[in-house]
């Protein structure tokens, strides 16, 4: 479940560019969370953390490229074979 509270909390505090790379993130986590998710929904999803990744590396260095986030991109395929992402969500 996302904390609503901490977006408001990093909207004030990150800078906009950096903040709107984190509703990537949050925007793609939670329509995978959801109880049933449409094909839509999956794809919107999908694409949110494929641009999530994507842009990662450009603003925080590849460095800093950790499979963690590379496997951001795998969870929605996941989702499509039937996995629940409350098994990936300890994980990530």
């Amino acid at each position: 479940m996302v904390d609503f509270s901490l977006i408001v909390c990093f909207g004030r505090l990150l800078p906009r560019i950096d903040f709107e790379h984190y509703m990537l993130l949050v925007e793609g986590i939670s329509l995978l969370l959801l109880e049933s998710i449409s094909a839509d929904e999956l794809d919107a999803a999908e694409n949110y953390l494929h641009m999530f990744v994507h842009e990662f590396e450009t603003l925080y260095g590849v460095e800093f490229m950790t499979y963690n986030v590379h496997l951001l991109q795998h969870i929605s395929s996941s989702v499509r074979a039937g996995t629940t992402v409350v098994l990936f969500k300890f994980y990530v």
